[in-house]
């Protein structure tokens, strides 16, 4: 561990994440399971991450067990300070990644994630993540899952309607949603829905189409203002 102390501490360099990281790897691998120097390894993470680029995407072999670890300690860590900063590792981690596997990251999370929190969180990298390719203006971000119908086939069944479906059934009670997170989901994605409504301008994820407006405002409107009974 003594590496990982070193470069924790150490005056930031030009060192760029790909020589650094497989190289730290297994120690911050460890060090987030095992919970040991948790400080230390989310400093190095967030100084390596923060220069990476999305022009040469990290390696698999590293971002998808730290996209496994990472989740965990963002949802329950006891510290408040230690998980907003983990969100924000991972939120840089997603960056670092592959395309595709970013986008696969951020469906497991949405919809498979074992903490309700962190279904809650994963909305707003999702959002993160559709801005930053509608902002990117490089060609190779022409090919972006966030920015094609591949969004709305993939998120629109995980988002946009209430968990569970029957959710907003006759006679639920405002009362029974108490403690649950289900409400701050549904904003965050009805949030999220505005963003692309407002600016995807050209329309690329086919957000604005009669079955999509008709679907999201039966699902999560029309049921959120008339099936709870306060």
């Amino acid at each position: 561990m003594a590496h990982l102390i070193a470069s924790a501490y150490q005056p930031p360099s030009d060192s760029s994440p790909p020589d650094r990281l497989p190289f730290l790897f297994p120690l911050l691998l460890s060090s987030l399971q095992t919970n040991s120097f948790l400080d230390e390894s989310l400093a190095v993470l967030i100084r390596l991450l923060h220069g990476s680029t999305t022009n040469h995407p990290l390696s698999p072999d590293i971002t998808v067990p730290l996209a496994s670890t990472l989740p965990t300690i963002a949802s329950i860590h006891p510290d408040p300070l230690v998980r907003h900063q983990t969100y924000r590792t991972l939120s840089l981690l997603l960056v670092s990644s592959e395309p595709r596997l970013r986008f696969q990251h951020l469906a497991e999370l949405t919809a498979h994630s074992e903490y309700p929190q962190m279904r809650v969180a994963a909305v707003g990298l999702i959002k993160e993540h559709f801005l930053r390719a509608f902002n990117a203006t490089k060609p190779t971000e022409k090919d972006d899952p966030f920015l094609s119908t591949m969004f709305l086939r993939t998120f629109g069944p995980i988002l946009f309607r209430p968990d569970p479906p029957d959710l907003f059934g006759d006679g639920l009670e405002i009362s029974s949603l108490e403690g649950s997170s289900e409400p701050a989901r549904l904003s965050e994605c009805l949030s999220l829905y505005l963003v692309i409504f407002r600016r995807d301008e050209k329309n690329m994820v086919c957000i604005i189409c009669f079955v999509c407006l008709l679907l999201i405002t039966e699902h999560i409107i029309i049921r959120l203002g008339y099936g709870i009974k306060i």
